[in-house]
């Protein structure tokens, strides 16, 4: 099962969103501990180099990024143009943009990471928009929350990893992998499940 929690507009679910990512208290945390959760995440990449690193030349976007550790990380193994994405920006690494609307062209993407599923306030929309992004062959990595209770800010709870499964091929994606998450991951210890897809 997905359930989603009940907002009554979109602009309260950004409101919430943003809420959270320009706390000061959290920003000046996350600030604190850049190089050093850049380089916590590198195990996180490096379990699937050898799926990712076809993508090295190509734009590469993490998404849900905050202060965008994920995509320095990503640059210290080769990937030079990751990026990270945020409703609010950070730096000239994390730019501005919505999951749900991406800015970005048709078939331009080589690989897509996310820990913020749960953080979808519309998860087709939010897949589908990868999907459209990517190009062909492209993929997309998810860590998720399997079974997690919801925070104050998130929006979406996963009860079995078959359900995110089922709805990405709903979307169109081929399953790459779909497993246990065995490397701890900074900020949120509580992502039990990696994901790869692949656009057909």
């Amino acid at each position: 099962m997905i359930g989603i929690k009940k907002i009554d507009n979109y602009e309260e679910y950004i409101n919430l969103q943003k809420e959270k990512t320009e706390d000061p208290e959290r920003r000046k945390k996350w600030e604190g501990k850049l190089n050093e959760n850049t380089q916590k995440f590198i195990p996180t990449f490096e379990q699937y180099i050898d799926i990712f690193s076809s993508f090295k030349d190509d734009l590469v976007y993490c998404l849900g990024a905050r202060t965008g550790e994920e995509a320095l990380s990503l640059r210290s193994l080769g990937f030079e143009k990751a990026l990270g994405t945020d409703l609010v920006p950070y730096l000239d690494h994390v730019i501005k943009d919505d999951i749900h609307d991406m800015q970005f062209k048709d078939n331009s993407v080589g690989l897509f990471y996310t820990n913020i599923f749960d953080h979808s306030i519309d998860p087709k929309k939010f897949l589908s928009e990868i999907f459209r992004c990517l190009k062909p062959s492209g993929k997309a990595f998810f860590q998720l929350q399997i079974g997690s209770q919801l925070d104050k800010y998130g929006v979406l709870f996963i009860d079995n990893p078959q359900d995110f499964v089922d709805l990405s091929k709903d979307v169109g994606f081929n399953i790459i992998k779909s497993e246990q998450n065995s490397v701890l991951t900074p900020h949120n210890h509580g992502l039990n499940w990696n994901v790869i897809l692949e656009k057909k």
